[in-house]
């Protein structure tokens, strides 16, 4: 791999790592917005679970994809 080639790569895998780390702040934050303002219920913990589930397949897609 050349010199440009290593660049290009490090510039991907750099806003990569950005985009998983300000979506994973933000999902913590629609957690504590939910836990601060409904209560626990089951359709409550689903919902939380496909919050989750979500930035599973979103860090999945970045990873397999790339980021725009």
């Amino acid at each position: 791999m050349n010199h440009l080639e290593k660049e290009a790569q490090e510039h991907v895998t750099r806003k990569r790592k950005a985009f998983l780390r300000t979506l994973g702040g933000k999902i913590n934050e629609v957690e504590s917005h939910i836990k601060s303002n409904v209560w626990d219920c089951r359709e409550v913990e689903l919902a939380r679970d496909h919050l989750t589930s979500s930035f599973l397949w979103l860090r999945e897609a970045a990873e397999k994809y790339g980021v725009k």
